[in-house]
């Protein structure tokens, strides 16, 4: 109860965060799926968080992208969201629209370079070809 109420900064900062993409990304058909999965791990894993924000830098908001990123990739690749193979369903196609807004806002801030977003686009493409 004690860590409920008292959260350390850099687990209220990332919440908030989260909250901002929440209302950003909230007309994503899949966006309350990837919330509360995102929402969980920032929980569960809070050690890693803090490790990433307090000791290696990295602000609140390129964590959490990543971890929302990291989240509508796995889902993907292990085909839950797909039609057919290689064809996405509904809630596939908006986890590849919120994996892409991401990934390019995370270009335009500069947290990730043109290389980085061309992996991360070509990755994209071979888990939907090679998934479902």
């Amino acid at each position: 109860m004690f860590r409920f109420l008292f959260r350390p900064a850099y687990e209220r900062q990332c919440l908030r965060v989260l909250c901002i993409y929440a209302s950003e990304l909230s007309d994503e058909f899949a966006w309350e799926e990837v919330y509360s999965k995102v929402k969980s791990a920032l929980l569960k894993h809070s050690k890693e968080v803090e490790r990433r924000v307090v000791f290696d830098g990295h602000r609140p908001k390129d964590v959490v992208g990543d971890m929302i990123v990291n989240t509508c990739l796995h889902d993907i690749e292990m085909g839950i969201d797909h039609t057919y193979r290689g064809i996405l369903g509904m809630n596939g196609q908006s986890k590849r629209s919120i994996f892409a807004k991401i990934v390019t806002q995370q270009f335009a801030e500069g947290w990730i370079n043109a290389a980085e977003l061309g992996i991360a686009n070509e990755n994209m493409k071979s888990a939907i070809a090679g998934a479902g």
